[in-house]
């Protein structure tokens, strides 16, 4: 509804928080079949139905964004290590559950990391090439960063900080009159695609605002958020402020071993010796590194998806493993690992939201580990939905199900249920009827009468079903 409006009324104040892309994409299909009015009124009559179909619909829009993320990988991998390096960066990529799950859904996060990966990789060839045409580039891939996600906004510290490691690493001059002039040019016309993505906004607060207003209150509404707070939910417990080490503990769990063991490799061969030797090695892995520690000092609200800018450079690192310089062993180890990792992750298709490894025993015991939407976005409604279908109840249905959408939207006739107040000590009663509950909610205790129950059956591994009497 937020792209409907920008499309309708060239409104960007719904929901600020994210910047216009991704959901000015996703509602073109519904903009397309209500004749395309500009009446500042809802265009589509959002019935259940409709908004299934248009979700599905938007949801084809956004899946070029993940598609651009394996292309930029294969090349920048291709690039540094021969074609095997890149056939193992997309070979990542396309298996990853994090990008399987989040690439194919109207999100910011996927498009943010296929973006970000693909204008740090142009900078790079920038950087060994010094031609207009690719400064060009790097700064139109830069405006098109920061319309997909605010935390974009580090893109221009993240390369100018290894651009300067670099070239001081090598004794190279740092600046010349032809390098600020390009560098110039880059944030001119990166400034110039934002403010086209916010329909060329007039009235700034101040000269010295050159971005659209409302990029600028986006960010200032995420600081807020920030600020405030909310409950992350990590190995079975909620709180606030999160953990210094979320992302790793959760990287650790919901990534392949496959995956990991191929990373965990690829950096201990990684000797100071060959890195000398190997620029595109320094840069991309300071790359990844800035990524990464940028999302997590930031990192006061923790969501697993929040990481995936920071994947993409991981996986063509792990691309050297393979490398013409690698040893056959290496090639070998690789190979197999990345075999694992494909397999692993595909043998849970369609249920690949709620993807755990082999260290945690899979998906039954990993989902208690983690919450939201690092278990699934919503599409397990419809599984939720099948299973009802095939076992009518005669008694009411109760439902604990972690996620934005309505579950009334795909047609589930439920109660909501609640968890056990303080004062109630976990022995409040439950009504008869069958519960439906996130596994997530089971393991934060927050549903104590139903702890000591058997589960009657298990819909797409995280949600259980019980039957009271």
């Amino acid at each position: 509804m937020a792209g409907i409006r920008i499309l309708t009324e060239q409104r960007f104040d719904t929901e600020i928080g994210n910047p216009p892309l991704i959901k000015t994409l996703a509602a073109i299909p519904a903009w397309v079949a209500s004749g395309m009015t500009t009446a500042a009124v809802p265009i589509v009559p959002m019935n259940g139905l409709d908004s299934v179909k248009f979700t599905a619909l938007g949801r084809l829009c956004v899946i070029p964004f993940a598609l651009l993320g394996g292309v930029v990988c294969y090349r920048w991998a291709a690039e540094l290590y021969g074609a095997p390096g890149g056939l193992m960066a997309l070979s990542l990529w396309t298996t990853c559950p994090l990008i399987l799950t989040q690439g194919q859904i109207v999100g910011n996060d996927v498009a943010a990391a296929s973006a970000t990966v693909a204008a740090c990789y142009v900078f790079h060839r920038w950087v060994s090439s010094e031609r207009w045409s690719t400064a060009a580039l790097f700064g139109m891939l830069l405006g098109m960063a920061l319309l997909t996600k605010f935390v974009c906004v580090a893109i221009p510290a993240i390369v100018a900080v290894a651009w300067a490691l670099s070239r001081s690493h090598w004794g190279l001059k740092l600046f010349s009159l032809r390098h600020a002039a390009q560098l110039l040019t880059m944030l001119f016309i990166a400034v110039g695609v934002v403010h086209a993505g916010y329909g060329f906004q007039a009235g700034n607060r101040s000269p010295m605002e050159v971005l659209p207003v409302d990029f600028l209150q986006g960010i200032s509404a995420v600081r807020s958020e920030l600020s405030r707070g909310q409950p992350s939910f990590l190995g079975g417990q909620w709180r606030f402020g999160g953990w210094w080490y979320y992302y790793l503990y959760a990287l650790s769990v919901k990534l392949p071993l496959g995956t990991l063991a191929i990373m965990a490799t690829a950096a201990m061969s990684a000797g100071p010796r060959e890195l000398k030797s190997r620029s595109g090695d320094w840069y991309v892995g300071l790359c990844g590194l800035g990524m990464l520690t940028f999302i997590s000092a930031v990192g006061s609200i923790q969501m697993l998806r929040y990481v995936i800018p920071a994947l993409p450079f991981l996986f063509v690192w792990s691309g050297r493993l393979v490398s013409g310089r690698a040893t056959s062993w290496s090639s070998v180890f690789g190979l197999t690992m990345a075999i694992f990792s494909g397999a692993s992750s595909l043998a849970t298709v369609p249920h690949v939201g709620s993807y755990f490894n082999e260290l945690v025993e899979g998906p039954e015991a990993g989902a208690g580990l983690l919450a939201a939407d690092s278990l699934d976005c919503g599409e397990n409604l419809y599984f939720i939905r099948e299973w009802l279908e095939r076992n009518p109840q005669q008694s009411e249905v109760f439902l604990a199900y972690d996620s934005p959408i309505d579950p009334g939207l795909v047609g589930i006739r439920y109660r909501p249920l609640r968890p056990a107040t303080g004062s109630s000590n976990g022995h409040t009663s439950l009504e008869p009827g069958v519960y439906l509950v996130a596994v997530s909610f089971l393991a934060s205790r927050q549903f104590p009468q139903l702890n000591s129950r058997v589960p009657r059956a298990s819909i797409a591994r995280t949600v259980y079903v019980f039957s009271v009497e």
